[in-house]
């Protein structure tokens, strides 16, 4: 063996601060030795050595002639040997409660979550404690090593995790074990291809310009790359995205290949909290982005060749585990976790590289966001709060003693409010443990302005209140303070034997909900007139539009003023457009680009003279022909039921292709611009003379006829707009927010505390919304290839393989309504699929089904086209 080295730190006030640190040599023959003392801390090598103080060793090792290396050396031999007997009844090796004991497990190095542990820690307690546990739940999984160690051993398991990063690596390595070899050899082909072409593969492709600019509204003038890796790393988004449109399984494994690389890469370095490398390491530690991606592919690619099948898959139940008690009982008999521990360390500031990559955040304000819903485990995560709960006389003495001690104000708020988020946690967990529940709970004490936290007793003390039962409790490592205090890891084993935590009852449905299905009030006069209702529903014709008589009494049902409302599918924004009319706060998503622009221009705050200015500057920028002879050809030639040169004169298409690209020039569109571009997008096409193009069809735009004459953009599109100008909500309106989101991913955290979602998820096998509407997508900034590879990862594709691509919704929609709060879904029934059946299924973890209602819609009208796909039934959904 070559000579191995341990770096110890030795207690002795004799001592200068460099005497302190020693470093021990072993040789070849004391390969035992070391191997028996390298994952140890400081202070468990101290009680090794009998708590000798330096002066103590170096006066002992001159009084037998030895060095102080060999004295130290001889003295762990002894204390190894006669601690093997207690040695051999420890609960585990103190390096699997770490995450480096997990070190060469398939899946584990996949990314470095230093604050878990080792699948083998999951297993021990397992065996120990938990063996007939039937259900574990982990609350705080983080990289997800809980789950996928009780999957391999085919124990059915829940997680919850708040940090998105976390989320999507725990996907991966759970999504690993899922696939069958068919699908795997697949991935790893893809894979395998993927590394042999990266480098040239990030050199073709463009930036992802929307990435750039959420950088600057993060992280402002910061700098985490330079510049050329900067740029790749742009790319890097640009080929996850293209790849997850044709092989989604793929993209999500190279996506944590390229998370494993962005640290390392980078200008910082995740030391504790992420900081800037010094001089000194960025001389010493260059790693280069694109060889560390294939680095990593290549152990992904590695460990999905050796790994076995499971088919068991952990539920994802809630991204908080705070709110565990919105569910129903999912009968836990076995908890194992690892809660932060109360130490500062800030979770979501250490991952906000890869948060951003993974468009987690868009603003500065996203990180406190996330870190308002965790525990609070930091100074940073203090906010005000009203009337806090006094658990325990002991915590309140500890935090009063802190009040006069520490030396910021924040602290004592902060081990106040760990306590009360954790017992939130563990009140909220009873309402699905099963009489006997085994809870083990990996945690550790602190210090601050030298008073010691003793985590692992308050905690105790207040789960004892809670009907939990202390077991044992099993000391894991120690470890030192800044301030030279000895600190524990601590295991805390409990029984659950205590009541069940009742739920929040879920409210009757209203009586409205009663006459909405007698009544259908939407078909009554004058509600079913094709025009009815507020005239800015008609800002944009736009295929798959709900009639906005179904909307208005639907939020009436379920709305009232004041209230908070999503549409996750909201389209144009039909739904939330009535909502706001009634005084509530409203929220949209939707996957395309012209529905959210037309959604805005209806829910923004709208100022007419800047409608004005920027119609002006559009006229300007369109008099001086800003378009290359290449935007005039590739725009002629495309098109799909016929090409675009077949719909314009050719000056009108010029004219057209330059306000294409003023508005692609602006990567972010306001209210006002969404305004003027939605009347652009309305007047693109049509059978009237508002219209720029032949004779076409206003909401789908079918092979056109007529004379090819000149029609003059800008003066259709000015009266367009002052005709929208001129129909503006009153006062009682209340602007609401639209986001460009795709719903099965992560939400915004500002969309919480709902009382109501209401929205109309793409029906299965209707019509499909980006063909109906692909001249105004076009003119929306889709491209050819967009519309070849996006629709692909749409809602309206997936869920023809399989409805679980609902799981994510639902788990989202139940953590962001409030307690009783309702999910509301107008669904189209055909004879391939019944949609409500469907649904409710793969709802059943997160929502009851509070009413299931049906309308035969076969006789209703088409307004000149078939719009309702194979629809025979459209199905009101209604879950809480």
């Amino acid at each position: 063996m070559a000579q191995k080295f341990k770096s110890i730190y030795l207690n002795d006030k004799k001592a200068t601060p460099l005497e302190r640190s020693v470093t021990l040599a072993f040789g070849a023959k004391d390969h035992f030795t070391y191997d028996a003392i390298k994952d140890l801390s400081s202070v468990e090598i101290r009680e090794l050595l009998s708590g000798l103080t330096y002066s103590e060793i170096e006066r002992k090792a001159s009084a037998r002639g030895l060095s102080f290396n060999s004295y130290c050396l001889n003295r762990l031999k002894a204390s190894i040997e006669k601690s093997k007997e207690i040695k051999s009844e420890k609960l585990v090796d103190p390096i699997h409660t770490t995450f480096r004991g997990g070190v060469g497990d398939p899946l584990h190095d996949w990314y470095p979550y230093l604050e878990g542990y080792s699948p083998d820690f999951v297993n021990v307690i397992i065996d120990k404690y938990m063996p007939s546990a039937s259900t574990i739940y982990d609350p705080f999984s983080g990289s997800g090593t809980t789950p996928v160690a009780c999957a391999r051993r085919k124990i059915k398991s829940m997680y919850s995790e708040v940090n998105p990063v976390m989320q999507v690596i725990s996907e991966a390595k759970i999504g690993a074990r899922q696939l069958d070899k068919k699908h795997r050899d697949e991935v790893i082909k893809n894979l395998i291809k993927l590394l042999d072409d990266v480098s040239e593969l990030l050199k073709g492709i463009p930036a992802d310009t929307q990435l750039e600019t959420t950088f600057t509204s993060c992280f402002g003038d910061s700098k985490f790359f330079d510049s050329k890796t900067y740029n790749t790393v742009l790319r890097a988004r640009t080929l996850v995205d293209i790849v997850n449109a044709t092989a989604p399984e793929t993209a999500k494994f190279l996506l944590v290949a390229i998370l494993r690389a962005l640290v390392p890469s980078s200008l910082l370095q995740r030391a504790g909290d992420l900081r800037y490398k010094t001089e000194k390491e960025l001389a010493t530690k260059k790693v280069s982005f694109v060889p560390e991606i294939k680095s990593n592919l290549e152990r992904i690619i590695k460990d999905l060749s050796e790994i076995e099948f499971v088919e068991n898959s952990p539920l994802f139940v809630t991204e908080n585990a705070k709110n565990i008690d919105k569910i129903s009982d999912l009968k836990i008999s076995g908890v194992i976790t690892s809660p932060p521990y109360l130490n500062g360390t800030n979770y979501f500031r250490n991952t906000k590289i890869e948060l951003w990559f993974i468009r987690g955040i868009t603003s500065s304000s996203d990180l406190s966001a996330y870190r308002a819903r965790a525990v609070t485990a930091g100074i940073n995560d203090v906010t005000a709060r009203k009337n806090v709960e006094a658990l325990s006389p002991s915590l309140t003495s500890l935090v009063e003693k802190m009040e006069q001690n520490a030396y910021d104000s924040r602290i004592p708020k902060m081990v106040h409010y760990y306590f009360i988020d954790m017992i939130e946690v563990f009140r909220g967990l009873k309402s699905h443990l099963v009489k006997g529940a085994t809870v083990a709970i990996d945690i550790g004490d602190s210090v601050y302005s030298g008073i010691h936290v003793p985590t692992d007793l308050i905690l105790t003390e207040l789960l004892e209140k809670e009907g939990y039962e202390l077991v044992e409790s099993v000391v894991l490592r120690k470890r030192t303070s800044r301030s030279g205090q000895t600190l524990r890891q601590v295991l805390l084993v409990l029984k659950f034997n205590g009541r069940k935590f009742q739920a929040t009852r879920r409210k009757a449905l209203p009586r409205e909900w009663d006459e909405f299905k007698e009544i259908k009030p939407y078909q009554q006069h004058p509600f079913n007139k094709r025009n009815w209702g507020h005239p800015l529903h008609s800002l944009c014709s736009y295929q798959g539009k709900m009639k906005p008589s179904i909307a208005h009494f639907l939020a009436d049902c379920f709305i009232k003023r004041g209230d908070r409302l999503l549409d996750p599918f909201s389209g144009v924004g039909t739904i939330p457009f009535e909502a706001a009319l009634m005084g509530a706060e409203t929220y949209g998503f939707d996957i395309s680009p012209a529905a959210v622009f037309i959604s805005r221009a209806k829910l923004g705050s709208i100022e007419p003279s800047k409608c004005r200015f920027i119609l002006n500057e559009l006229s300007d920028y369109i008099k001086k022909g800003k378009f290359t002879t290449e935007d005039l050809e590739t725009a002629k030639s495309f098109g799909y039921n016929r090409k675009l040169e077949e719909y314009y004169n050719e000056k009108t298409l010029k004219e057209i292709v330059s306000a294409r690209n003023y508005f692609k020039s602006k990567l972010v569109l306001d209210d006002n611009e969404s305004l003027v571009l939605s009347c652009l997008l309305h007047i693109l096409h049509g059978n009237r003379p508002y219209a720029l193009s032949r004779r076409s069809h206003s909401i789908t735009p079918f092979a056109p006829t007529g004379d090819y004459e000149y029609r003059a953009l800008i003066p259709r599109l000015e009266a367009k707009l002052e005709k929208s100008l001129a129909t503006l909500p009153d006062k009682s309106y209340v602007p609401g927010k639209v986001f460009f989101q795709d719903v099965t991913a992560t939400w915004p955290s500002e969309v919480d505390n709902l009382d109501a979602i209401i929205t109309s998820p793409p029906f299965f096998d209707s019509t499909r919304f980006y063909s109906a509407n692909w001249l105004r997508l076009w003119f929306s900034g889709w491209e050819d290839e967009d519309f070849k590879n996006l629709p692909k990862t749409f809602i309206d594709e997936r869920q023809k393989r399989s409805f679980d691509v609902y799981q994510t919704i639902f788990r989202q929609c139940r953590e962001r309504l409030k307690r009783g709060g309702v999910l509301v879904l107008h669904l189209g029934k055909s004879k391939k699929s019944d949609m409500a059946l469907e649904l409710a299924k793969t709802a059943e973890p997160w929502f009851k089904v509070l009413d299931v209602f049906s309308e035969n819609v076969e006789h209703t009208e088409s307004h000149g086209i078939r719009d309702k796909g194979t629809v025979v039934e459209h199905q009101y959904l209604i879950l809480g």
